[in-house]
């Protein structure tokens, strides 16, 4: 199963990651073991999401050794943070912006040994992705600088997401709910409203202002003795496209057996499309129903 799997590629990787780790004279300071788990489990009351954590650590510390800093991120909060953390065995840090970072920089310190809690913010959100229906997101970036500088103000450290915006490719775009019909897509451009922008040019914000600028300015602001020059912004010249008009088309439904060739039939027992060694995409299920006479009762 799933766990299997992680085992087996985290014993591929991570010895490829061990030489780089600072320890070792590399440039890798820390590793993460998950990412916002305190979103979707509960380490505090259910054993088997504690279980789970437990053997990530395990895991990792098995093959990097035990000087190596892990650590987990979740929400700002503590609600999320002791959902999603393991107290004692893991660095415990946030992710949230643009906003007041100290509340989650004193959430942090709650499950972090006293002294060894430096402020940190694993992302620090630039923009905001978009879920099919919306407008394209877009955030002030008088707002982004505001509290970035407040981060560094604090002596924190950040990550910003995104720095630039990129595109989901495929059937990789996922999306937000918390089950039933709470689902929200993501569409395929993960532009993020970030400063530098899917396409490669300057973001800009809801406010008009050049979201690259503007995150520029704070940081130069706060020269560090290893800094470089940034580097000269590449001319980007868009072009657009105009009018494509369409003139075939294609049933996608109909064409199910040219787009694939896997097909199972004849299913007794029908599985989740994990089960079929499907870790994403669709998967279609039919049945043929053979009666004359009678009605039919469906049930979630």
């Amino acid at each position: 199963g799933y766990i299997a799997e992680v085992d087996k590629w985290w014993s591929t990787l991570l010895p490829v990651v061990k030489p780089y780790l600072y320890e070792n004279g590399g440039p890798i300071v820390m590793m993460q073991v998950e990412n916002e788990y305190g979103s979707y489990g509960n380490v505090q009351t259910n054993p088997l999401d504690k279980q789970y954590m437990q053997h990530l650590v395990d895991l990792a510390r098995s093959i990097l050794g035990n000087n190596v800093i892990l650590y987990t991120t979740d929400g700002g909060d503590t609600g999320y943070m002791s959902r999603g953390t393991l107290p004692g065995q893991v660095f415990t840090v946030g992710d949230f912006g643009p906003g007041d970072p100290e509340p989650s920089f004193a959430a942090q310190k709650v499950f972090n040994p006293k002294g060894k809690s430096p402020n940190m913010c694993s992302e620090y959100y630039t923009g905001w992705l978009t879920h099919w229906g919306e407008g394209m997101a877009n955030t002030s970036s008088a707002n982004v600088a505001k509290y970035l500088e407040q981060i560094i103000a604090l002596n924190g450290s950040f990550s910003l997401y995104m720095a630039h915006g990129g595109s989901n490719f495929g059937f990789w775009s996922g999306a937000n709910g918390g089950g039933g019909t709470s689902y929200q897509p993501h569409i395929t451009s993960y532009d993020y409203d970030s400063p530098i922008s899917e396409g490669g040019e300057y973001g800009y914000g809801s406010d008009g202002l050049n979201k690259f600028e503007a995150i520029k300015e704070v940081l130069l602001r706060h020269p560090q003795p290893f800094d470089q020059p940034p580097p000269p912004f590449p001319d980007v010249n868009p072009t657009a496209y105009g009018t494509v008009q369409f003139n075939q088309s294609a049933s996608f439904l109909g064409n199910l057996r040219t787009l694939t060739s896997k097909f199972f039939s004849n299913q007794d027992n029908v599985k989740p499309q994990e089960m079929y060694n499907q870790s994403y995409g669709f998967t279609l299920y039919t049945n043929l129903l053979r009666g004359t006479t009678g009605s039919i009762d469906v049930r979630e």
